[in-house]
């Protein structure tokens, strides 16, 4: 019973109590530089030392891993284009699954022609995957010396070859009839 009206008493203080602050209200915009003047002030200072722009790829050797890198990012962005964009376009045009699987194949498209867009499809999908599973290998600790990371590089690119041609030569059969 006590605490009830000790707590009312104590909002209706903080509430009611004038606004004083142990902060200056002065404003200190006026001393202080906007960022277009802070901007402007280090590209002067930058061009009175000489200095290059920043660093870019000229300044650094390419090596294995950086490429990789790369790599990693452009096969992450092509599988979310392949993932998303694909089920889109099924869905927006009519007919079902099959029928294109049929379509596409009664259009007797060269091996070669074949081949290669199943290239173009399972190569992404096993890079982000090698690549992936090496993160999981950094993450446990492992593998951070520079012979660990071109060790590590030149195994995500074999198991790429292997697992894309892998993917690339497996036959599907075609989706069943509906009767």
């Amino acid at each position: 019973m006590f605490r009830i009206p000790a707590c009312r008493q104590l909002v209706q203080q903080c509430l009611l109590r004038p606004n004083v602050s142990t902060v200056t209200s002065r404003s200190t915009m006026s001393t202080r530089m906007t960022a277009y003047e802070e901007m402007n002030t280090y590209w002067t200072k930058n061009r009175q030392l000489n200095r290059p722009l920043s660093p870019h790829l000229t300044v650094f050797k390419f090596h294995l891993t950086m490429a990789i890198s790369i790599t990693n990012r452009a096969t992450a962005s092509a599988q979310q284009a392949i993932l998303t964009g694909a089920p889109i376009l099924l869905v927006c045009l009519p007919g079902d699954f099959s029928h294109y699987f049929n379509a596409v194949r009664d259009m007797d498209i060269p091996s070669p022609v074949i081949y290669g867009l199943k290239f173009l499809l399972a190569f992404p999908f096993a890079f982000h995957l090698m690549a992936g599973l090496r993160h999981l290998v950094w993450d446990a600790g492992v593998g951070f010396g520079p012979a660990a990371t071109y060790k590590g590089g030149w195994v995500i690119l074999a198991g790429t070859v292997a697992l894309t041609a892998l993917l690339v030569l497996v036959k599907t059969a075609p989706p069943a009839e509906k009767r």
